[in-house]
């Protein structure tokens, strides 16, 4: 799912005509929202460029929604994502180190806003992304994670 913050609802149907993308309007933070289902990483940062690309667009927020039972994520080579984790207050040392633990983390950071920490992770595919950031947040005095997936560029 991507939210995006346009510059005026009528380009939903710019972003249509282009990407072949439904959207509907919303109010809030967002001015749209649209669905998309894609097999791979690939595929997503490719369908974000393109929206991108006609220049229409603030900002978006990219939300990748694993549903048990659906279709299996096609496997990639490699799943690059930063997990933003918010640790309870007098909690955040106790955190890290669970964290740090985790095999798939490769590295991870006690940081400073609205975030404790930064987990830097590294999987096969959004099967086992999903399985991190499940394991994260079953952590005792976990309040909440912000899975930022990253692109490859080039």
């Amino acid at each position: 799912m991507l939210t995006a913050k346009i510059q005026r609802p009528e380009t939903l149907a710019k972003i249509k005509a282009r990407t072949g993308l439904d959207g509907i309007e919303v109010y809030g933070p967002f001015d749209v929202v649209l669905e998309a289902e894609v097999d791979s990483i690939s595929e997503l940062y490719r369908m974000v460029t393109e929206i991108d690309k006609m220049g229409i667009i603030h900002s978006t927020t990219t939300y990748v929604v694993a549903q048990e039972g659906k279709k299996k994520a096609t496997q990639i080579p490699k799943t690059f994502a930063y997990v933003l984790v918010d640790a309870a207050p007098g909690n955040i040392e106790k955190v890290h180190a669970g964290v740090s633990e985790i095999e798939e983390v490769k590295k991870a950071d006690i940081i400073f806003g609205p975030y404790d920490i930064i987990a830097d992770i590294g999987v096969r595919n959004l099967d086992e992304l999903n399985r991190v950031v499940r394991r994260i947040l079953s952590m005792d005095s976990v309040l909440k994670t912000c899975t930022l997936i990253s692109f490859p560029s080039g």
